[in-house]
């Protein structure tokens, strides 16, 4: 017969309905395949907000044709379609009934198969359900695998190199704020169903001052599942870690816990090199040789107790505490040189400090859905947040030549800061949305600060009145938020939003009676763009306006003045920062790999950066911030991903050209091409192990007054589980090369100062961990929503 013959016209259509409520499925993929396996896909296309779809389409020969539907609030479903016996067809298909994921997981699923990497026109997702490398691996492992996230060597997170704020189910803890690295190595990753990634977030998102949103979904389960981590290193550093976390859910209630211990023991030693460009200056060169050891300890734990009241109205209630502890004890050689190279000063100083800094918070959410469609929701959210930093520090300074000192300073911080949120999403038809919302945040910080001075051993302490007073600090941050969203043509998304904030600032210093106030009103607009070009490709471009107010770091003015001639003090009279981003992403799906692509342009004003400057007379360096910087930053971004049978891997490419200015004369201060390389490499010789290489290179960092160098990090993982992957044995090393990093920073004040500083820091480390974990799951237990509270630079 010939080819002709067996040409088919078919025009498919259809509507999908939830299969217990019988309610609509909007914006689900509808792809079509050939071949048993769904070897070739050779059309797709996204439902309305109907739930309907037309799909038309030419066939040759008598292929066997499937239809596969894929949400991600539901299982997806293939179906398999007959063959038409006339050339020109209409195959009408009534209705097609999904499996709702938060339903009983006994419904038959026909058949299941499910892309890794998907985009919306929100971001890019990675479905971590459906990547059965990771069934006994770890949340951090799965990052490591989503499009556009980088993680370098100590486990610092971000996308396309930008700041990042990492969610669970929508909503930031303290815990996950202050030691998101910790939590995503306790929870397990066969609890996550995807990590959504949001390169340019709108107005809807609470991420203000971050460029990026990780939104981790945790999976809908019912039973209970517990894990237990136990972690040994050695080499540069001698650390041990413990890890529990587990989920249980019976009937209508929920709960979910995790925490960590990790204590850690490291020598660290360092070199510093001040040079000063003007003859005239009090001294040429000054050299200071330090070693030191430190003992950390970081303590956690975070609990989610939720009540399902009904099928349509949820409530639960968060909490977590935890504790970071450092005891560094340093000792410094100081040389003092004058131009002839002539030793003026020799010094020995011993610094010993005890840092602790406690945290924790509290939250309750309520989320009401409408019974006719889930897609009209109703949150209410609060939460509470505090946390203490305190630095007792007592510094001695043996000095030849000059006058010996003795410093004792004491710093005690507190922040607290209580949220309510509102959110309310209204379908208006069903090609078009509205989501609104309202957020008030109430900030207190306090400082007292107190610092003593003697010159001999033998004599009291004289409190140092010019360093020492009493800094309090009240914010108050009202906002309103508008997204508006319209579906055209079934593939065509656009987005446009709005963010109205008003912002009160009170700061007092109590013992020099003296005060500052801010009050500003600003709008943050939002736009985005998205098209499904079909075949498995989606382009989006965005743009949003975001803000960064500086954080009791950078505002407190207390000076570090264990160094006399190095200080370093905050300051208070600092505004916030404002960044215009705009956003292209394009992305290619493919059962089998993920090409994504992305460029975008940063402008920023008002830069809260790093300032040194050198004072000729005294030979004092200063380090402070300020806002006198603006940048310009270009990016380009690449994901190449690929997972077939044993094998999978990925590789992240990211290049950026910055420009900083002096926003006053218009100069430019410093100006370069940086970026960075990571790429993850998984192999499973057999079901039960898994050897993984992970590895990055970045760059040198371009600052305004200088620059760092490259940092290189590399790490080799055996995973081996045994008794039905109940219990893992883990094998590691890191950098088995070197034992220390050097970490080289290089400063300039132009025409007059020059700061070399060389840090060697812990590099290699070689790893045991032991796993063990328990599991009957069925439904979700977190039915957490939250709040986000991001806008502030710490």
């Amino acid at each position: 017969m010939s080819v002709q013959a067996q040409k088919r016209n078919i025009t498919i259509h259809s509507t999908l309905t939830d299969s217990i409520t019988n309610a609509s499925v909007p914006f689900a993929t509808i792809r079509i395949f050939t071949g048993e396996k769904l070897k070739k896909q050779i059309s797709s296309l996204v439902s309305d907000q109907t739930g309907s779809f037309t799909i038309n389409l030419t066939v040759f020969n008598r292929a066997a044709l499937y239809l596969e539907v894929s949400h991600n609030n539901y299982h997806t479903k293939v179906v398999e379609l007959d063959f038409p016996s006339e050339r020109d067809s209409i195959l009408q298909i009534s209705t097609i009934p999904l499996i709702s994921s938060i339903h009983s997981l006994e419904e038959v699923i026909v058949k299941t198969k499910k892309l890794l990497v998907e985009t919306n026109p929100d971001g890019i997702s990675f479905n971590v359900s459906g990547d059965p490398s990771l069934e006994t691996a770890l949340a951090i492992d799965a990052l490591r695998k989503t499009p556009f996230v980088s993680i370098t060597g100590n486990e610092q997170i971000s996308v396309n190199g930008k700041p990042t704020k990492i969610l669970m189910n929508g909503r930031s803890t303290g815990i996950l704020s202050n030691n998101p690295a910790a939590v995503l190595n306790a929870i397990p990753a066969n609890l996550i169903k995807k990590i959504e990634v949001i390169t340019n977030p709108s107005a809807k998102y609470d991420a203000e001052g971050y460029s990026a949103v990780i939104n981790i979904i945790s999976k809908k389960i019912s039973g209970y599942s517990f894990s237990n981590g136990v972690h040994f290193s050695t080499g540069a550093v001698s650390k041990i870690s413990v890890v529990p976390s587990g989920s249980f859910k019976f009937g209508k209630f929920g709960l979910n816990f995790s925490g960590g211990h990790t204590e850690s023991n490291e020598i660290v030693w360092s070199e510093s090199y001040y040079q000063s460009l003007d003859r005239t200056a009090a001294y040429s060169k000054r050299n200071i040789h330090s070693i030191g050891a430190t003992s950390k300890g970081l303590q956690w734990g975070s609990w989610e107790l939720s009540l399902d009241i009904d099928s349509v109205t949820y409530i639960s209630g968060y909490g977590g505490i935890g504790g970071n502890s450092n005891r560094p004890k340093v000792a410094e050689n100081v040389h003092i040189y004058d131009n002839n190279n002539v030793i003026l000063t020799e010094g020995f100083f011993k610094t010993n400090k005890n840092i602790s800094s406690p945290y924790g918070d509290a939250g309750l959410d309520f989320i009401k859905l409408s019974k006719k469609t889930k897609r009209q929701q109703f949150s209410i959210n609060t939460n509470l947040q505090w946390s203490d930093f305190r630095d007792d520090a007592i510094s001695d300074q043996i000095n030849k030549g000059a006058n010996n000192r003795f410093v004792l300073n004491n710093n005690y911080s507190k922040n607290r800061q209580f949220t309510v949120q509102t959110d309310y999403n209204i379908p208006l038809t069903p090609y078009q949305s509205l989501d609104i919302g309202a957020k008030v945040i109430f900030r207190n910080a306090t400082s007292d600060y107190q610092s003593f001075l003697r010159s001999d051993i033998n004599t009291p302490y004289i409190k140092d009145i010019r360093n020492s007073d009493y800094f309090t600090y009240e914010q108050q941050v009202s906002s309103m938020y508008l997204v508006y969203r319209l579906n055209l043509n079934r593939k065509n998304t656009i987005q446009p939003g709005i963010r109205l904030e008003h912002t009160n600032l009170q700061g007092r210093f109590i013992d020099h009676q003296t005060s500052i106030q801010q009050l500003y009103s600003n709008i943050f607009p939002s736009l985005s763009f998205a098209r499904n070009l079909g075949k498995g490709m989606y382009l989006r471009t965005s743009f949003s306006k975001r803000i960064s107010r500086p954080g009791i770091k950078y505002l407190n003015p207390f000076i570090n003045n264990y160094d006399s001639l190095n200080i370093s003090f905050g300051n208070p009279n600092l505004q916030p920062e404002f960044t215009n981003s705009y956003d292209i992403t394009f992305s290619i799906n493919r059962p089998t790999y993920n090409i994504s692509f992305s460029a975008g342009y940063d402008k920023q004003k008002d830069l809260i950066a790093p300032q040194m400057s050198f004072d000729v007379l005294s030979g004092v360096a200063s380090n402070t911030y300020n806002n006198q910087v603006k940048a310009d930053r270009l990016s380009v971004s690449s994901f190449l991903s690929y997972d077939k049978g044993k094998f999978s891997g990925n590789l992240v490419l990211n290049g950026y050209y910055y420009n900083l200015k002096n926003k006053s004369t218009k100069t430019v201060l410093n100006e370069g091409f940086t970026g960075r390389i990571q790429m993850n490499v998984f192999f499973f010789p057999s079901p039960t192990i898994r050897l993984s290489l992970n590895s990055s290179l970045m760059f040198p960092t371009i600052l305004p007054q200088g620059s760092t160098n490259n940092f290189l990090w590399y790490s080799v993982f055996l995973d081996k589980s045994f008794f039905g992957k109940r219990l893992s044995l883990v094998l590691g090393v890191n950098n088995i090369a070197e034992k220390y990093y050097h970490k080289r920073t290089m400063l300039t004040v132009p025409g007059t100062f020059k700061n070399t500083s060389i840090e060697h820091l812990p590099y290699r480390l070689f790893q045991v961990g032991i796993i063990f974990r328990i599991n009957k799951l069925k439904e979700n237990v977190s039915r957490k929503r939250g709040v986000s509270v991001d806008d502030i630079k710490n």
